[in-house]
Protein backbone atom coordinates (compact mmCIF):
# COMPACT_ATOMS: atom_id res chain seq x y z
CA UNK A 1 0.00 0.00 0.00
CA UNK A 2 1.27 3.36 -0.97
CA UNK A 3 1.46 5.62 1.64
CA UNK A 4 0.26 9.43 0.70
CA UNK A 5 2.40 11.58 -0.71
CA UNK A 6 1.51 14.46 1.25
CA UNK A 7 2.61 15.87 4.93
CA UNK A 8 3.18 14.16 7.97
CA UNK A 9 4.30 14.23 12.01
CA UNK A 10 7.53 12.50 12.97
CA UNK A 11 8.91 11.68 15.93
CA UNK A 12 11.87 10.03 17.57
CA UNK A 13 11.46 6.82 19.72
CA UNK A 14 13.11 6.81 23.25
CA UNK A 15 15.50 3.47 22.51
CA UNK A 16 14.71 0.57 24.82
CA UNK A 17 17.77 -0.41 27.15
CA UNK A 18 17.95 -3.57 24.82
CA UNK A 19 16.52 -4.60 21.47
CA UNK A 20 13.20 -5.56 21.07
CA UNK A 21 10.95 -7.30 18.10
CA UNK A 22 8.10 -6.31 16.76
CA UNK A 23 7.00 -3.85 19.69
CA UNK A 24 3.91 -2.13 19.67
CA UNK A 25 3.96 1.43 20.41
CA UNK A 26 1.35 3.71 21.71
CA UNK A 27 0.64 7.40 20.55
CA UNK A 28 -0.88 9.80 22.11
CA UNK A 29 -2.81 11.88 18.92
CA UNK A 30 -3.63 14.50 21.26
CA UNK A 31 0.06 15.96 21.02
CA UNK A 32 -0.06 15.83 17.20
CA UNK A 33 0.94 19.03 15.94
CA UNK A 34 -1.78 21.79 14.84
CA UNK A 35 -0.46 21.21 11.34
CA UNK A 36 -1.00 17.68 11.64
CA UNK A 37 -4.58 18.12 12.75
CA UNK A 38 -5.35 21.29 10.22
CA UNK A 39 -4.65 18.50 7.46
CA UNK A 40 -7.37 15.72 8.63
CA UNK A 41 -10.54 15.93 7.50
CA UNK A 42 -12.37 12.44 8.42
CA UNK A 43 -13.51 11.21 11.59
CA UNK A 44 -12.13 7.40 10.33
CA UNK A 45 -8.93 7.51 11.95
CA UNK A 46 -8.21 3.95 9.41
CA UNK A 47 -7.75 6.37 6.56
CA UNK A 48 -4.10 7.45 8.51
CA UNK A 49 -1.00 6.03 8.03
CA UNK A 50 1.89 5.03 9.83
CA UNK A 51 5.61 4.29 8.73
CA UNK A 52 9.48 4.22 9.70
CA UNK A 53 10.96 7.10 9.45
CA UNK A 54 12.55 5.62 5.96
CA UNK A 55 9.38 5.39 4.43
CA UNK A 56 9.16 1.35 5.15
CA UNK A 57 5.23 1.21 5.99
CA UNK A 58 3.85 -0.04 9.19
CA UNK A 59 0.44 -1.84 10.71
CA UNK A 60 -1.65 0.42 13.38
CA UNK A 61 -4.39 0.16 14.87
CA UNK A 62 -6.46 3.57 15.76
CA UNK A 63 -8.17 4.24 18.85
CA UNK A 64 -10.81 6.26 20.03
CA UNK A 65 -10.17 8.78 16.98
CA UNK A 66 -12.11 11.97 17.95
CA UNK A 67 -10.92 14.53 14.83
CA UNK A 68 -13.06 17.06 16.02
CA UNK A 69 -11.76 16.69 20.01
CA UNK A 70 -8.24 16.54 18.17
CA UNK A 71 -7.90 13.46 20.41
CA UNK A 72 -7.44 9.37 20.12
CA UNK A 73 -4.67 7.00 20.42
CA UNK A 74 -2.60 5.10 18.30
CA UNK A 75 -1.05 1.38 18.64
CA UNK A 76 1.86 1.51 15.86
CA UNK A 77 3.77 -2.24 15.50
CA UNK A 78 7.37 -1.38 14.45
CA UNK A 79 8.11 -4.53 12.64
CA UNK A 80 11.18 -6.41 12.91
CA UNK A 81 14.02 -5.36 15.72
CA UNK A 82 13.69 -1.89 17.39
CA UNK A 83 17.57 -1.17 18.32
CA UNK A 84 18.53 -0.12 21.73
CA UNK A 85 21.00 2.40 19.87
CA UNK A 86 21.13 5.14 17.08
CA UNK A 87 18.47 7.62 15.42
CA UNK A 88 14.49 5.74 14.51
CA UNK A 89 11.56 7.68 14.26
CA UNK A 90 8.06 7.49 12.84
CA UNK A 91 5.87 8.78 10.41
CA UNK A 92 2.05 9.52 10.87
CA UNK A 93 0.21 10.66 8.14
CA UNK A 94 -3.05 12.39 9.29
CA UNK A 95 -6.71 10.52 8.41
CA UNK A 96 -7.82 12.38 5.49
CA UNK A 97 -10.18 11.21 2.82
CA UNK A 98 -8.08 11.14 -0.36
CA UNK A 99 -6.77 8.23 1.27
CA UNK A 100 -8.66 4.67 1.66
CA UNK A 101 -9.60 3.44 4.37
CA UNK A 102 -7.98 0.09 6.04
CA UNK A 103 -9.27 -2.80 7.46
CA UNK A 104 -8.44 -4.58 10.35
CA UNK A 105 -7.21 -7.85 8.39
CA UNK A 106 -5.23 -5.89 6.09
CA UNK A 107 -1.19 -6.01 6.13
CA UNK A 108 -1.31 -2.82 7.88
CA UNK A 109 -4.28 -2.66 9.63
CA UNK A 110 -5.04 -3.18 13.30
CA UNK A 111 -5.27 -7.14 13.43
CA UNK A 112 -1.18 -6.96 12.60
CA UNK A 113 -0.74 -3.97 15.28
CA UNK A 114 -0.02 -6.51 17.52
CA UNK A 115 2.85 -9.68 17.51
CA UNK A 116 1.52 -13.04 17.89
CA UNK A 117 1.98 -12.76 21.67
CA UNK A 118 -0.24 -10.38 22.47
CA UNK A 119 -3.64 -12.39 23.94
CA UNK A 120 -6.19 -9.70 25.45
CA UNK A 121 -5.58 -5.55 25.80
CA UNK A 122 -8.68 -3.75 26.66
CA UNK A 123 -7.05 0.39 26.69
CA UNK A 124 -10.43 0.97 28.34
CA UNK A 125 -11.73 -1.84 29.77
CA UNK A 126 -15.00 -1.24 29.42
CA UNK A 127 -14.46 -1.58 25.57
CA UNK A 128 -14.43 -4.66 23.69
CA UNK A 129 -10.22 -5.77 23.53
CA UNK A 130 -8.78 -4.77 20.58
CA UNK A 131 -7.14 -8.57 19.65
CA UNK A 132 -9.61 -11.12 20.23
CA UNK A 133 -12.64 -8.87 20.54
CA UNK A 134 -13.67 -10.17 23.82
CA UNK A 135 -16.74 -7.79 25.12
CA UNK A 136 -16.75 -6.14 28.50
CA UNK A 137 -19.53 -5.43 30.65
CA UNK A 138 -19.96 -2.98 33.79
CA UNK A 139 -21.77 -3.84 37.07
CA UNK A 140 -22.78 -1.31 39.19
CA UNK A 141 -22.06 1.31 36.71
CA UNK A 142 -18.39 1.54 37.11
CA UNK A 143 -18.09 5.16 35.03
CA UNK A 144 -15.74 6.16 31.51
CA UNK A 145 -13.53 9.43 32.56
CA UNK A 146 -10.09 10.45 31.39
CA UNK A 147 -6.99 8.59 32.08
CA UNK A 148 -3.25 9.04 31.78
CA UNK A 149 -3.32 8.35 27.99
CA UNK A 150 -6.69 8.13 26.44
CA UNK A 151 -9.49 6.71 28.58
CA UNK A 152 -9.88 4.67 32.10
CA UNK A 153 -12.49 3.02 34.37
CA UNK A 154 -13.05 5.14 37.32
CA UNK A 155 -14.53 2.31 39.71
CA UNK A 156 -16.04 2.90 43.52
CA UNK A 157 -15.29 -0.18 45.85
CA UNK A 158 -18.22 1.05 47.95
CA UNK A 159 -20.81 0.33 44.96
CA UNK A 160 -18.77 -3.28 44.43
CA UNK A 161 -18.70 -1.79 40.85
CA UNK A 162 -16.32 -4.19 38.50
CA UNK A 163 -16.41 -5.47 35.04
CA UNK A 164 -17.28 -8.80 33.61
CA UNK A 165 -15.74 -10.00 30.24
CA UNK A 166 -17.88 -13.31 30.26
CA UNK A 167 -15.19 -15.24 28.77
CA UNK A 168 -12.04 -16.45 30.24
CA UNK A 169 -8.33 -16.43 29.34
CA UNK A 170 -6.92 -19.54 29.13
CA UNK A 171 -3.38 -20.31 28.87
CA UNK A 172 -0.87 -23.44 29.91
CA UNK A 173 2.68 -21.88 29.68
CA UNK A 174 4.39 -18.46 29.51
CA UNK A 175 2.16 -15.37 30.59
CA UNK A 176 2.75 -11.77 31.52
CA UNK A 177 0.00 -9.36 32.15
CA UNK A 178 -0.33 -5.86 32.77
CA UNK A 179 -2.15 -2.76 33.53
CA UNK A 180 -1.85 0.82 34.46
CA UNK A 181 -3.48 2.00 37.83
CA UNK A 182 -4.57 4.52 39.95
CA UNK A 183 -5.31 3.17 43.59
CA UNK A 184 -7.04 6.01 45.34
CA UNK A 185 -6.36 4.98 48.75
CA UNK A 186 -5.14 2.17 51.36
CA UNK A 187 -8.51 1.95 53.37
CA UNK A 188 -8.83 -1.74 51.85
CA UNK A 189 -7.47 -4.38 49.87
CA UNK A 190 -8.00 -2.98 45.67
CA UNK A 191 -8.71 -6.21 43.64
CA UNK A 192 -7.00 -5.52 40.30
CA UNK A 193 -8.39 -8.10 38.30
CA UNK A 194 -8.67 -12.21 38.17
CA UNK A 195 -10.99 -15.02 37.12
CA UNK A 196 -10.21 -18.10 38.90
CA UNK A 197 -7.17 -16.53 39.86
CA UNK A 198 -6.61 -13.23 41.75
CA UNK A 199 -4.38 -10.57 41.62
CA UNK A 200 -4.75 -7.66 44.28
CA UNK A 201 -3.25 -4.67 45.52
CA UNK A 202 -2.95 -5.02 49.90
CA UNK A 203 -3.58 -1.86 52.02
CA UNK A 204 -0.17 -3.03 53.40
CA UNK A 205 1.51 -2.55 50.84
CA UNK A 206 1.89 -5.73 49.22
CA UNK A 207 1.05 -6.79 45.37
CA UNK A 208 -0.84 -9.99 45.68
CA UNK A 209 -1.25 -12.41 43.47
CA UNK A 210 -2.69 -15.84 44.13
CA UNK A 211 -3.26 -18.98 41.79
CA UNK A 212 -3.70 -22.84 42.15
CA UNK A 213 -4.62 -22.09 45.50
CA UNK A 214 -1.33 -20.08 47.07
CA UNK A 215 -0.39 -16.74 47.07
CA UNK A 216 2.86 -15.00 45.99
CA UNK A 217 3.10 -11.49 46.94
CA UNK A 218 5.74 -8.81 46.77
CA UNK A 219 6.51 -5.38 48.49
CA UNK A 220 6.05 -2.51 46.13
CA UNK A 221 5.67 0.00 48.98
CA UNK A 222 2.79 2.58 49.04
CA UNK A 223 1.55 3.26 45.29
CA UNK A 224 -1.24 4.83 46.31
CA UNK A 225 -2.39 8.16 44.86
CA UNK A 226 -0.85 8.37 41.67
CA UNK A 227 -0.41 6.36 38.41
CA UNK A 228 1.27 3.65 38.28
CA UNK A 229 2.03 0.41 35.84
CA UNK A 230 1.75 -3.17 37.97
CA UNK A 231 3.08 -6.12 35.73
CA UNK A 232 4.33 -9.88 35.83
CA UNK A 233 6.15 -12.63 34.03
CA UNK A 234 5.76 -16.03 34.38
CA UNK A 235 8.36 -18.71 32.90
CA UNK A 236 6.65 -22.13 32.70
CA UNK A 237 9.99 -23.83 32.27
CA UNK A 238 11.88 -22.40 35.43
CA UNK A 239 8.78 -21.93 37.65
CA UNK A 240 10.30 -18.33 37.71
CA UNK A 241 7.40 -15.36 38.57
CA UNK A 242 9.02 -11.74 38.19
CA UNK A 243 7.16 -8.16 39.75
CA UNK A 244 7.29 -5.29 37.84
CA UNK A 245 6.35 -1.94 39.09
CA UNK A 246 6.64 1.19 36.33
CA UNK A 247 9.01 -0.81 34.55
CA UNK A 248 11.39 -2.05 36.93
CA UNK A 249 11.91 -5.52 38.38
CA UNK A 250 11.04 -5.34 42.19
CA UNK A 251 12.01 -9.01 42.68
CA UNK A 252 11.59 -12.53 41.20
CA UNK A 253 11.78 -16.22 42.43
CA UNK A 254 11.10 -19.82 41.64
CA UNK A 255 7.79 -21.43 42.19
CA UNK A 256 7.49 -24.96 43.21
CA UNK A 257 4.20 -25.42 41.84
CA UNK A 258 2.75 -24.53 38.08
CA UNK A 259 0.63 -21.82 37.13
CA UNK A 260 -1.88 -21.97 34.54
CA UNK A 261 -4.88 -20.06 33.95
CA UNK A 262 -7.76 -21.32 33.12
CA UNK A 263 -12.05 -21.91 34.43
CA UNK A 264 -13.63 -18.87 34.81
CA UNK A 265 -14.71 -15.33 33.07
CA UNK A 266 -12.28 -12.49 33.60
CA UNK A 267 -12.98 -9.90 35.73
CA UNK A 268 -11.98 -6.06 36.32
CA UNK A 269 -12.19 -4.01 38.66
CA UNK A 270 -12.03 -6.91 41.01
CA UNK A 271 -9.25 -9.84 42.71
CA UNK A 272 -11.62 -12.43 40.92
CA UNK A 273 -14.63 -13.95 39.09
CA UNK A 274 -17.44 -13.99 42.52
CA UNK A 275 -15.03 -11.77 44.59
CA UNK A 276 -14.70 -9.12 47.14
CA UNK A 277 -12.32 -7.07 47.01
CA UNK A 278 -13.23 -4.30 44.73
CA UNK A 279 -10.76 -1.52 43.55
CA UNK A 280 -11.12 2.19 44.98
CA UNK A 281 -9.59 3.91 41.72
CA UNK A 282 -9.08 3.84 37.91
CA UNK A 283 -7.84 1.42 35.46
CA UNK A 284 -6.71 1.13 32.27
CA UNK A 285 -4.36 -0.02 29.18
CA UNK A 286 -5.11 -3.77 30.39
CA UNK A 287 -3.27 -6.84 28.46
CA UNK A 288 -2.41 -10.43 28.92
CA UNK A 289 -0.20 -11.76 26.70
CA UNK A 290 1.26 -15.89 26.02
CA UNK A 291 4.83 -15.17 26.43
CA UNK A 292 7.25 -14.15 29.14
CA UNK A 293 8.00 -10.40 28.55
CA UNK A 294 11.50 -9.40 28.73
CA UNK A 295 12.65 -6.65 31.25
CA UNK A 296 13.38 -4.07 28.69
CA UNK A 297 9.77 -4.71 27.44
CA UNK A 298 8.40 -3.59 30.51
CA UNK A 299 10.43 -0.92 31.39
CA UNK A 300 9.71 0.52 27.41
CA UNK A 301 6.11 -0.27 27.84
CA UNK A 302 5.71 0.81 31.11
CA UNK A 303 7.61 4.53 30.28
CA UNK A 304 5.75 4.88 27.38
CA UNK A 305 2.79 4.51 28.94
CA UNK A 306 3.73 6.68 32.08
CA UNK A 307 4.69 9.76 30.46
CA UNK A 308 4.19 9.42 26.42
CA UNK A 309 4.85 13.39 25.76
CA UNK A 310 9.20 12.38 27.15
CA UNK A 311 9.20 9.27 25.33
CA UNK A 312 8.14 10.74 22.04
CA UNK A 313 9.65 14.27 22.46
CA UNK A 314 7.84 17.20 20.24
CA UNK A 315 5.95 15.79 17.01
CA UNK A 316 7.62 17.87 14.02
CA UNK A 317 5.61 18.31 10.56
CA UNK A 318 6.78 17.58 7.48
CA UNK A 319 5.62 19.13 4.65
CA UNK A 320 6.74 16.95 2.50
CA UNK A 321 4.72 17.02 -0.60
CA UNK A 322 2.10 20.33 -1.16
CA UNK A 323 -1.01 19.05 -1.65
CA UNK A 324 -2.79 21.79 -4.05
CA UNK A 325 -7.14 20.78 -5.17
CA UNK A 326 -8.01 24.15 -5.43
CA UNK A 327 -9.93 26.56 -8.25
CA UNK A 328 -7.72 29.52 -8.84
CA UNK A 329 -8.84 32.15 -10.96
CA UNK A 330 -5.18 33.75 -11.26
CA UNK A 331 -2.13 31.67 -10.83
CA UNK A 332 -0.10 29.70 -8.29
CA UNK A 333 3.60 29.91 -7.99
CA UNK A 334 5.36 27.02 -6.00
CA UNK A 335 9.00 28.66 -5.40
CA UNK A 336 12.23 27.44 -4.42
CA UNK A 337 12.15 24.06 -2.46
CA UNK A 338 9.71 21.31 -2.91
CA UNK A 339 11.28 18.80 -0.04
CA UNK A 340 9.13 16.24 -1.52
CA UNK A 341 6.15 15.47 -3.61
CA UNK A 342 3.38 18.38 -5.05
CA UNK A 343 0.64 17.36 -6.18
CA UNK A 344 -1.29 19.72 -8.13
CA UNK A 345 -5.32 19.13 -8.82
CA UNK A 346 -6.41 22.24 -9.61
CA UNK A 347 -8.50 24.48 -12.21
CA UNK A 348 -6.68 27.54 -13.12
CA UNK A 349 -7.67 30.74 -15.53
CA UNK A 350 -3.48 31.65 -16.24
CA UNK A 351 -1.01 29.68 -15.42
CA UNK A 352 1.29 27.26 -12.47
CA UNK A 353 4.62 28.09 -12.01
CA UNK A 354 7.01 26.26 -10.53
CA UNK A 355 10.74 26.89 -9.86
CA UNK A 356 14.28 26.25 -8.60
CA UNK A 357 14.29 22.60 -6.90
CA UNK A 358 11.69 20.05 -6.63
CA UNK A 359 13.34 17.52 -4.16
CA UNK A 360 10.82 14.53 -5.47
CA UNK A 361 8.29 14.45 -7.59
CA UNK A 362 5.25 17.46 -9.39
CA UNK A 363 2.28 16.03 -10.50
CA UNK A 364 -0.17 18.30 -12.12
CA UNK A 365 -3.32 17.24 -12.58
CA UNK A 366 -5.09 20.72 -13.61
CA UNK A 367 -6.95 22.53 -16.53
CA UNK A 368 -5.71 25.64 -17.45
CA UNK A 369 -6.26 28.13 -20.04
CA UNK A 370 -2.92 29.43 -20.49
CA UNK A 371 0.38 27.53 -19.36
CA UNK A 372 2.29 25.22 -16.70
CA UNK A 373 6.20 26.51 -16.30
CA UNK A 374 8.18 24.30 -14.42
CA UNK A 375 12.15 25.40 -14.44
CA UNK A 376 15.57 24.71 -12.96
CA UNK A 377 16.23 21.76 -11.42
CA UNK A 378 14.13 18.65 -11.00
CA UNK A 379 15.64 16.14 -9.03
CA UNK A 380 13.45 13.00 -9.47
CA UNK A 381 10.38 12.94 -12.01
CA UNK A 382 7.87 15.70 -13.22
CA UNK A 383 4.96 14.25 -14.26
CA UNK A 384 2.68 16.24 -16.08
CA UNK A 385 -1.18 14.87 -16.55
CA UNK A 386 -2.54 19.19 -17.76
CA UNK A 387 -4.74 19.85 -20.37
CA UNK A 388 -3.35 23.43 -21.26
CA UNK A 389 -4.58 25.96 -23.76
CA UNK A 390 -1.17 27.82 -24.94
CA UNK A 391 1.93 25.76 -23.96
CA UNK A 392 3.75 24.03 -21.39
CA UNK A 393 7.76 24.44 -20.67
CA UNK A 394 9.89 22.10 -18.76
CA UNK A 395 13.15 23.83 -18.41
CA UNK A 396 17.09 23.35 -17.13
CA UNK A 397 17.68 20.58 -15.33
CA UNK A 398 15.68 17.02 -15.02
CA UNK A 399 17.06 14.67 -12.59
CA UNK A 400 15.31 11.46 -13.72
CA UNK A 401 12.19 11.52 -15.60
CA UNK A 402 9.87 13.94 -17.61
CA UNK A 403 6.66 12.70 -18.13
CA UNK A 404 4.43 14.96 -20.30
CA UNK A 405 0.66 13.79 -20.78
CA UNK A 406 -0.36 17.09 -22.04
CA UNK A 407 -2.91 18.06 -24.70
CA UNK A 408 -1.53 21.35 -26.24
CA UNK A 409 -2.55 23.49 -28.64
CA UNK A 410 0.92 24.84 -29.43
CA UNK A 411 4.35 23.06 -28.22
CA UNK A 412 5.93 21.43 -25.92
CA UNK A 413 9.80 22.46 -25.26
CA UNK A 414 11.66 20.64 -23.16
CA UNK A 415 15.38 21.81 -22.82
CA UNK A 416 18.95 21.71 -21.86
CA UNK A 417 19.88 18.23 -19.66
CA UNK A 418 17.36 15.60 -19.87
CA UNK A 419 19.73 12.75 -17.79
CA UNK A 420 17.42 9.75 -17.72
CA UNK A 421 14.41 9.05 -19.75
CA UNK A 422 12.34 11.89 -21.38
CA UNK A 423 8.44 10.20 -22.22
CA UNK A 424 6.02 12.09 -24.18
CA UNK A 425 2.52 10.46 -24.71
CA UNK A 426 0.77 14.14 -25.72
CA UNK A 427 -1.61 15.42 -28.62
CA UNK A 428 0.22 18.53 -29.94
CA UNK A 429 -1.11 20.43 -33.25
CA UNK A 430 1.57 22.41 -33.82
CA UNK A 431 5.16 20.65 -33.03
CA UNK A 432 7.45 18.94 -29.91
CA UNK A 433 11.43 20.21 -30.08
CA UNK A 434 13.63 18.47 -28.21
CA UNK A 435 17.28 20.11 -28.26
CA UNK A 436 20.30 19.45 -26.24
CA UNK A 437 21.45 15.85 -24.81
CA UNK A 438 19.58 13.00 -24.08
CA UNK A 439 21.79 11.00 -22.09
CA UNK A 440 19.48 7.80 -22.03
CA UNK A 441 16.42 6.90 -23.64
CA UNK A 442 13.86 9.44 -25.94
CA UNK A 443 10.16 7.64 -26.41
CA UNK A 444 7.83 9.45 -28.10
CA UNK A 445 4.40 8.29 -28.64
CA UNK A 446 2.78 11.77 -30.00
CA UNK A 447 0.01 12.47 -32.68
CA UNK A 448 1.56 16.00 -34.33
CA UNK A 449 0.06 18.09 -37.13
CA UNK A 450 4.04 19.44 -38.33
CA UNK A 451 7.01 17.83 -37.13
CA UNK A 452 9.58 16.09 -34.37
CA UNK A 453 12.43 17.29 -34.18
CA UNK A 454 15.52 16.11 -31.89
CA UNK A 455 19.24 17.38 -31.95
CA UNK A 456 22.12 16.96 -30.85
CA UNK A 457 22.86 13.54 -29.11
CA UNK A 458 21.03 10.94 -27.98
CA UNK A 459 22.89 8.62 -26.20
CA UNK A 460 20.83 5.71 -25.94
CA UNK A 461 17.32 4.85 -28.08
CA UNK A 462 15.07 6.99 -29.29
CA UNK A 463 11.50 5.87 -29.74
CA UNK A 464 9.03 7.04 -32.33
CA UNK A 465 5.96 5.53 -32.50
CA UNK A 466 4.24 9.06 -33.84
CA UNK A 467 1.62 10.20 -36.59
CA UNK A 468 3.08 13.19 -38.32
CA UNK A 469 1.47 15.42 -40.69
CA UNK A 470 4.76 16.74 -42.03
CA UNK A 471 8.40 15.45 -41.21
CA UNK A 472 10.55 13.68 -38.40
CA UNK A 473 14.07 14.89 -38.07
CA UNK A 474 16.44 13.13 -36.24
CA UNK A 475 20.11 14.83 -36.21
CA UNK A 476 23.33 14.62 -35.23
CA UNK A 477 24.64 11.51 -33.11
CA UNK A 478 21.92 8.29 -32.13
CA UNK A 479 24.31 6.48 -29.99
CA UNK A 480 22.19 3.57 -29.33
CA UNK A 481 19.04 2.66 -31.58
CA UNK A 482 16.40 4.93 -33.30
CA UNK A 483 13.02 2.70 -34.04
CA UNK A 484 10.69 4.47 -36.23
CA UNK A 485 6.99 3.04 -36.21
CA UNK A 486 5.10 5.63 -37.41
CA UNK A 487 2.46 6.97 -40.65
CA UNK A 488 4.05 9.94 -42.04
CA UNK A 489 2.62 11.78 -44.81
CA UNK A 490 6.12 13.51 -45.62
CA UNK A 491 10.12 12.31 -44.54
CA UNK A 492 12.32 10.58 -42.25
CA UNK A 493 15.38 12.09 -42.63
CA UNK A 494 18.57 10.43 -40.42
CA UNK A 495 21.56 12.37 -40.79
CA UNK A 496 25.17 12.37 -39.21
CA UNK A 497 26.04 9.17 -37.21
CA UNK A 498 23.76 5.89 -36.04
CA UNK A 499 26.32 3.75 -34.39
CA UNK A 500 23.77 1.31 -33.85
CA UNK A 501 20.75 0.11 -35.60
CA UNK A 502 18.31 2.43 -37.10
CA UNK A 503 14.68 0.08 -37.59
CA UNK A 504 11.68 1.47 -39.71
CA UNK A 505 8.39 -0.05 -40.15
CA UNK A 506 7.03 3.44 -41.12
CA UNK A 507 4.76 3.80 -44.26
CA UNK A 508 5.71 7.08 -46.00
CA UNK A 509 3.95 8.67 -48.71
CA UNK A 510 7.27 10.56 -49.91
CA UNK A 511 10.77 9.68 -49.18
CA UNK A 512 13.48 8.50 -46.28
CA UNK A 513 16.44 9.55 -46.32
CA UNK A 514 19.58 8.14 -45.11
CA UNK A 515 22.86 10.25 -44.97
CA UNK A 516 26.23 9.79 -43.79
CA UNK A 517 27.29 6.80 -42.09
CA UNK A 518 25.11 3.64 -40.56
CA UNK A 519 28.36 1.59 -39.10
CA UNK A 520 25.87 -1.57 -38.12
CA UNK A 521 22.49 -2.04 -40.19
CA UNK A 522 20.15 -0.54 -41.37
CA UNK A 523 16.60 -2.73 -41.69
CA UNK A 524 13.92 -1.59 -44.08
CA UNK A 525 10.90 -3.59 -43.53
CA UNK A 526 7.39 -2.83 -45.51
CA UNK A 527 8.25 0.23 -46.18
CA UNK A 528 5.83 2.37 -49.01
CA UNK A 529 7.68 5.15 -50.70
CA UNK A 530 8.63 6.92 -53.59
CA UNK A 531 12.69 7.83 -53.43
CA UNK A 532 15.07 5.46 -50.87
CA UNK A 533 18.60 6.92 -50.61
CA UNK A 534 20.99 5.61 -49.07
CA UNK A 535 24.37 7.76 -49.08
CA UNK A 536 28.04 7.52 -47.94
CA UNK A 537 26.75 4.34 -45.88
CA UNK A 538 29.71 2.59 -44.75
CA UNK A 539 28.29 -1.34 -44.48
CA UNK A 540 29.97 -4.03 -42.90
CA UNK A 541 27.40 -6.69 -43.32
CA UNK A 542 24.61 -6.34 -45.97
CA UNK A 543 21.81 -4.39 -47.31
CA UNK A 544 18.40 -6.06 -46.82
CA UNK A 545 15.62 -4.15 -48.88
CA UNK A 546 13.32 -7.21 -48.84
CA UNK A 547 9.10 -7.56 -50.15
CA UNK A 548 9.53 -3.50 -50.79
CA UNK A 549 6.40 -1.63 -53.46
CA UNK A 550 9.01 0.95 -55.05
CA UNK A 551 7.39 3.49 -57.05
CA UNK A 552 10.57 5.17 -58.00
CA UNK A 553 14.05 4.31 -57.51
CA UNK A 554 16.63 3.09 -55.22
CA UNK A 555 19.57 4.91 -55.30
CA UNK A 556 23.23 3.34 -53.75
CA UNK A 557 25.69 6.08 -54.11
CA UNK A 558 28.93 6.00 -52.69
CA UNK A 559 28.51 3.23 -50.67
CA UNK A 560 31.36 1.07 -49.21
CA UNK A 561 29.91 -2.63 -49.11
CA UNK A 562 32.11 -5.32 -47.61
CA UNK A 563 29.18 -7.79 -48.46
CA UNK A 564 26.81 -7.80 -50.83
CA UNK A 565 23.93 -5.90 -51.42
CA UNK A 566 20.33 -8.26 -51.38
CA UNK A 567 17.18 -6.40 -53.46
CA UNK A 568 14.67 -9.85 -52.61
CA UNK A 569 11.43 -9.57 -53.81
CA UNK A 570 11.54 -6.07 -54.80
CA UNK A 571 8.59 -5.43 -57.14
CA UNK A 572 10.08 -2.10 -59.62
CA UNK A 573 7.31 0.36 -61.41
Amino acid sequence: MALPATGYDLGTISNPSSALTDFTFIVDLSRMSSSWWADVDSSDGTRGRAAMGDGTELACDWIDFDNSGETGLLRVKWSGTLASSGTQQVRIYPPNTRNAAVSDSDTYGSDNAYDSYHGWYFPTPLDADRIAGVTATGYNTPSEVSGLIGSAVDFDDASSEYIDTDSDFSVSGDWTASVLVHIDDADAAHGIMGSGWRWFMGNDGYNYLRIDGSFEYINTGAIYGDWHTLSFSYTYLSGNLAFYLDGGLVDDYARTSEMSLSGEPLNMGRERNGGTSYMDGRLQHVSIDTAVRSAAWHAHESDQLLDNATFWGTWAWQSGGSSYNCTLSESLSTSDALASQAVFGASMSDEITISDSDGARLEANGTLADSLNISDNFISAAILNAVLADSLSVGDFLGSLAILKATLSEMVPVVDALVSTALFTGTLSESLTITDFISYANAIFLTLSDSIGISDSCSASATFMSTLAETLNVSDELRGAAEFKGTLSEAVTITDIMQSVAQFTASLSESMSITDAIRIATPVIEVILKALILQKVSHNAKIMLDKVSHNGSITLNKVDLNRRVLLDKVKLQ
